[in-house]
């Protein structure tokens, strides 16, 4: 990464933490809220790092403890909180800044992930960055997960026609758009059944 490159979004993430089985039309209750706000304090707090990356073949969950870090809040409205993390590399002075909006009107949390080298000179190698890298568990009497998702538009009868797959143990699901249209072949928006949660 060299030291001319601006600000710049690695990836974001949005979190919708309501029962996913209400996609369309949905009312979320005080236990929504509740999850929502316990996991943006979590996060604020540093007892969660939901995202990831490499810095010159290192991973940041080893090397995210030794670097400094700042903490902001503000209110951006009467319905949406910022908070912000600024980790910063004290070698390289490589900062990374995670933005998280929490809503107040609805159990939504949604983050950007920004990057950029204060340095004077190159950065080392920075890679395999994911804004959202965490686990989610249930109880082992809980049925698999069901991942409900569309099959994007294809200029097709079937376009964004709904499908659904059992998530087991070790299962991998990728999505993406071709051709750099936004929903050609897939639709970034997956609610996951028994959790709650329609992440894009």
């Amino acid at each position: 990464m060299r030291r001319s490159c601006r600000w710049f979004s690695a990836l974001f993430f949005s979190a919708l933490l309501v029962p996913s089985t209400l996609a369309f039309a949905v009312e979320a209750n005080f236990k929504d809220f509740e999850n929502a706000r316990t996991w943006a304090a979590a996060i604020y707090g540093g007892k969660t790092v939901p995202f990831s990356f490499s810095y010159d073949s290192q991973p940041s969950s080893e090397i995210l403890k030794d670097w400094k870090i700042a903490v902001s809040k503000c209110s951006l409205d009467e319905n949406r909180i910022r908070r912000v993390l600024t980790y910063s590399d004290p070698n390289t002075d490589l900062v990374i800044r995670y933005e998280l909006t929490e809503y107040r009107d609805f159990p939504t949390l949604e983050w950007v992930v920004w990057i950029e080298n204060h340095g004077k000179k190159d950065s080392p190698i920075l890679d395999n960055v994911l804004s959202a890298d965490f686990n989610l568990s249930r109880s082992e009497k809980s049925s698999e997960y069901l991942l409900h998702y569309s099959v994007g538009a294809n200029s097709g009868p079937s376009d964004y026609a709904p499908a659904e797959k059992t998530l087991g143990p070790k299962s991998t699901e990728a999505f993406a758009p071709h051709g750099g249209r936004p929903t050609n072949g897939a639709w970034p928006y997956s609610p996951i059944k028994k959790l709650g949660y329609i992440t894009s």
